[in-house]
């Protein structure tokens, strides 16, 4: 959950760590993924731009390096550009 705090006269976010992107992981990995593997990610993406979708919103720069997931696979839609 994403947090803002007014800090010595500052403002602070926090919020939560995505330590692993798609584009590094999944595409400069020297790792083999699985087939079960690949589907898992592909369909978390698709659930990612559902839910954009579904609140009439429109994610304007889709590629694989805004798409971020955590170490427990949960995959997150982000814009950092």
């Amino acid at each position: 959950m994403e947090k803002a705090y007014k800090f010595d006269g500052k403002y602070v976010m926090v919020i939560e760590a995505m330590t692993e992107g798609l584009q590094k992981t999944c595409y400069q990995s020297p790792h083999n993924y699985t087939e079960g593997a690949a589907k898992w990610v592909i369909k978390q993406m698709f659930e990612a731009i559902k839910y954009f979708h579904g609140r009439h919103l429109i994610h304007r720069d889709i590629k694989p390096d805004n798409f971020l997931f955590n170490l427990k696979g949960e995959v997150k839609l982000a814009d950092l550009g």
